[in-house]
């Protein structure tokens, strides 16, 4: 089953019949949504759980604030160093850890428990609840691995001892950038069909009933959008509304700052060559490596303050963007929780609560203790 279904492929391979019927205006005296009545519509606490939601924006806002205390860090290091370079040294060998490096190894950790989650989402998605799950929880869950991209862009740009072990490395790497195309693939299939639009706006606060508890696959037509996404996101007509509006005719929150991490991840790739080489020289200056960046920095000291500029600019580039996407998904996934509750259609229990307000339960204890894996970086 997958992340990109339509109605005819739930019926013919997964033998599953999506009930797309929105009986809610004022011809119809009992208001239903796919067959279901008002407290009916299934919850999913496992997607839209207070603690699900609540761990994963923790872990990218802690995320966050150790990659803006590392580069200010970073900055005011380097500023010591040019003002007095023989403290500089004698204090950096009486020290075995600095302080960017704890920020950046609690970063990595930030970035490797959201993996475990992240992938955990993509994989139940695309194999088991393509064709069940409603465009409220289809939203959401959107903008959890958007929240995941975020912490992974931090990592890779803040990371200086990502390379450390290799295949560790290619491991994170091949990993993260799955989780990247998955996400990519979770919001381009918001525009699939343009008949019928996929809901993604918050409803108005004066309504109780929207099509989000619409099952997702209502709105998909069964192929994958993102290789089309993409090309006019980037082609000359539509960047200006795929950029400045999260649009690519149908709204999708989120994309521009898919698009932005995207090229941002993909530019830390190449900073990492840079990063590897220059480590290289730095190992053995005599050598190869270590001639070519020695003259580089001969030429004018404002080649290198040049130089170390655009980097900072760079990393403040990734957690402004981070931070951006924190407060816009984080904003969005709470109001369209509020909503949901207010709206009187999800089923509730005793005390007119649903399950996704108890983080007691097992599939949201399990993401919350995974943070728990900090303790051992």
């Amino acid at each position: 089953m997958g992340a990109y279904v339509s109605i005819p492929e739930c019926r013919s391979h997964y033998n599953i019949t999506v009930n797309c019927d929105y009986f809610v205006n004022e011809t119809f005296p009992v208001p239903t949504i796919g067959g279901l009545g008002k407290h009916e519509i299934p919850t999913d606490p496992d997607i839209a759980g207070v603690g699900v939601v609540s761990s994963f924006l923790a872990t990218t806002s802690l995320a966050l604030l150790l990659s803006t205390a590392s580069v200010l860090w970073l900055m005011i290091k380097r500023r010591g160093v040019q003002k007095n370079p023989h403290k500089h040294k004698k204090r950096a060998r009486n020290c075995n850890l600095s302080f960017s490096e704890l920020c950046e190894t609690l970063v990595l950790g930030c970035s490797d428990t959201q993996i475990f989650t992240g992938g955990a989402y993509a994989l139940t998605l695309r194999y088991f609840k393509g064709c069940s799950i409603i465009a409220y929880h289809y939203n959401i869950i959107s903008n959890l691995m958007l929240l995941t991209c975020a912490t992974h862009l931090m990592s890779v740009t803040i990371v200086r001892n990502y390379w450390q072990w290799p295949w560790l490395g290619i491991l994170r790497t091949l990993i993260c950038t799955g989780v990247f195309i998955v996400t990519g693939i979770l919001l381009a299939n918001q525009n699939s069909r343009i008949d019928v639009p996929f809901p993604t706006a918050i409803p108005p606060r004066n309504s109780d009933t929207d099509r989000v508890f619409v099952l997702a696959a209502c709105f998909q037509q069964g192929d994958s959008q993102l290789t089309e996404s993409l090309t006019t996101s980037f082609s000359d007509e539509g960047s200006r509304r795929a950029f400045f509006d999260s649009s690519l005719g149908n709204r999708i929150p989120g994309w521009n700052n898919y698009l932005i991490i995207l090229l941002l991840y993909l530019t830390a790739g190449f900073v990492d060559i840079l990063r590897v080489f220059r480590r290289g020289s730095l190992s053995r200056p005599e050598g190869k490596r270590g001639r070519i960046v020695a003259g580089i920095r001969r030429p004018s000291v404002w080649l290198g303050f040049i130089i170390f500029s655009c980097f900072c600019l760079y990393l403040l580039g990734g957690i402004g963007v981070s931070a951006w996407t924190v407060v816009k998904s984080a904003n969005y996934i709470f109001e369209m929780r509020a909503w949901a509750k207010r709206s009187g259609w999800l089923k509730t229990e005793s005390g007119n609560q649903s399950a996704e307000d108890d983080a007691t339960s097992f599939g949201q204890l399990v993401p919350i203790f995974t943070n728990v894996i900090l303790l051992f970086t």
